[in-house]
């Protein structure tokens, strides 16, 4: 997942960056501004991506984790699988988008349009 929405922020994070930055001769606010927009683009995108797959998981995931503990009775097992997903599911998702946010800063440092617009500024 987290790579799709890496190659999805790209596409409109490099357009943007070499649009908004083509005059700009200083090669560390070039970068700078690069990180940002990409930060931006990418805590977003994910935030809307990733909340209802995560949950979605983390729900089926616990309750098959809880189907083989024969000493809880029904009820007590759908309570502790929804507390945990009260508790966890923001967790989850902010390591989701920090994952996601860091691959997109390592994709833009080696996207080849970048590195030449960087290389211009040298």
């Amino acid at each position: 997942m987290a790579s799709k929405i890496v190659s999805i922020v790209m596409i409109p994070t490099r357009g943007l960056v070499l649009k908004d930055f083509a005059l700009e001769p200083d090669e560390k606010k070039f970068l700078k501004g690069a990180s940002l927009m990409i930060q931006s683009i990418a805590l977003n995108l994910s935030s809307l991506v990733t909340k209802d797959p995560f949950r979605d998981s983390f729900a089926f995931t616990l309750n098959e984790a809880l189907s083989g503990e024969d000493k809880l009775d029904l009820n007590a097992k759908k309570n502790i699988a929804q507390n945990s997903l009260i508790q966890f599911t923001p967790l989850g998702i902010s390591l989701l988008q920090r994952i996601i946010v860091e691959k997109a800063l390592i994709d833009l440092q080696r996207d080849p349009d970048i590195i030449i617009a960087i290389e211009k500024r040298r």
